[in-house]
């Protein structure tokens, strides 16, 4: 069971980490364990202006109560995870942007002139749909395939020819800021949109194209959690333990 005692000093993403229960929980008060992970539960909740009484306490009633079948991402294999994250998180992203891009620009042509934001909010999708698609390439023909070289070198007990981008950090600080990005670039649409909650007047595919928003939000926050708070983390140590040859 995690200890409860210091939760206010701990950082979010290594809460979720732990025990991923904790990140429901964290997303009702709007805390980024993702993006934010990096800062403990004290600063997220000075920045979003929650009452971190109220945040601990509703922590340690969730950690209080048996784990059941929560999903344990840190007990995977790294090699499992990538996978994971390959198949599941990026091909999610692979197949849902082009129908988000898509059913944006369909209400912005729609209801545009009316109602001026759902431009920005399509012109926001469809950054955000060249950004994703630049970063997963990134992940998959450089970063994760660098990885799996230091799972094979440590596996066999074997020296590594030294990667041309220098250390592992180098690319992980990347792909960690392009992370932020995304966040930022959901969060704006959230401003815009009154946190995804449409109109009255709203059609059918405006009402869908909040959902469907929704839905991206959840799983990239569950995607770039493994990669943030779990792999890099394991990548990073994997690296100082392997032997570089000359």
């Amino acid at each position: 069971m995690m200890e409860t005692s210091n939760l206010h000093k701990r950082p979010i993403g290594e809460l979720v980490r732990d025990d991923y229960r904790t990140a429901e929980v964290l997303s009702r008060w709007k805390l980024d364990y993702c993006c934010g992970g990096k800062r403990n539960l004290e600063e997220a909740c000075n920045r979003e202006g929650a009452d971190i009484r109220e945040v601990t306490s509703a922590l340690e009633q969730i950690l209080a109560q048996p784990a059941g079948r929560a999903m344990d991402y840190n007990a995977w294999s790294t090699t499992f995870l990538i996978d994971h994250i390959e198949q599941v998180h990026h091909s999610y992203v692979r197949k849902s942007l082009p129908i988000l891009v898509a059913t944006a620009q369909k209400v912005a042509l729609r209801h545009g002139q009316e109602y001026p934001y759902l431009e920005t909010v399509f012109l926001e999708v469809k950054a955000l749909a060249l950004e994703l698609e630049s970063h997963l390439g990134k992940e998959e023909n450089i970063l994760f395939p660098y990885i799996r070289k230091l799972l094979l070198a440590r596996s066999r007990s074997s020296q590594m020819e030294a990667a041309p981008f220098g250390t592992i950090n180098n690319p992980i600080h990347m792909m960690e800021s392009e992370h932020e990005d995304a966040g930022e670039s959901l969060q704006n649409i959230r401003q815009l949109t009154n946190d995804l909650v449409p109109p009255e007047a709203a059609c059918t595919s405006w009402r869908v194209l909040y959902k469907l928003l929704e839905e991206f939000e959840a799983d990239l926050h569950t995607h770039i959690h493994l990669e943030n708070n779990i792999l890099f983390a394991r990548a990073i140590q994997l690296e100082k333990e392997t032997t570089f040859g000359a």
